[in-house]
């Protein structure tokens, strides 16, 4: 064997990769970043939004697991529900 390629690597397919000449001549798109994680979504609320901002624990009655936490169509980062407790893990705001 001289060669192994791979087509695949998660979600990402080889067929929807671009060149090195498509991005040096500008043709290619940046994947968003909650794309990267195929978690399934919270979607927070006003209030909600408020108080994880400010480091608290929120109380969500969901399946224990990762998840990508938005609000108003905003990616806030992700968070880990353990007994129906949210905590952001990474944050991006």
């Amino acid at each position: 064997m001289q060669c192994i390629l791979r087509t695949r690597c998660g979600g990402f397919c080889l067929k929807n990769a671009f060149s090195i000449e498509d991005i040096n001549n500008g043709k290619y798109q940046i994947i968003p970043c909650h794309d990267l994680f195929d978690y399934d979504i919270i979607k927070l609320d006003k209030e909600e939004f408020f108080k994880i901002s400010n480091g608290q624990i929120l109380s969500k009655k969901l399946p224990d697991g990762e998840y990508k936490v938005f609000f108003e169509n905003e990616f806030l980062g992700l968070g880990s529900v353990i007994s129906n407790k949210l905590n952001l893990k990474l944050r991006l705001f």
